[in-house]
């Protein structure tokens, strides 16, 4: 059994846009910590190493919701409430990230 068809289906769009990069190349994904930025991020860290390539992300703060740069939590490394990464508000410069 594999996965959902909607995982699938984002996976194989994923495989589809990086089929022409070259191996060892980094893959950066935007997270905002929303369904749609968290389900890309996931399937280019599935896809990306069958490929070859590296892949990343890096967090943003869209700033289209009063208090969106809490939805970066979800996608920071040490998780909610930890020592997060800057995650800048969109076309801000970044903020150091907390020690």
């Amino acid at each position: 059994m594999g996965p959902g068809v909607a995982v699938a289906e984002v996976r194989s769009a994923v495989r589809s846009c990086l089929s022409d990069l070259a191996a060892g190349d980094l893959v950066l994904v935007a997270c905002s910590g929303g369904a749609d930025s968290l389900a890309l991020a996931a399937a280019a860290a599935f896809v990306a190493p069958r490929l070859g390539l590296r892949a990343g992300g890096v967090t943003v703060d869209h700033g289209l919701q009063p208090g969106s740069i809490t939805g970066c939590s979800p996608v920071r490394p040490n998780g909610p409430g930890k020592s997060p990464p800057s995650c800048p508000p969109w076309g801000s410069t970044p903020r150091k990230a907390a020690p």
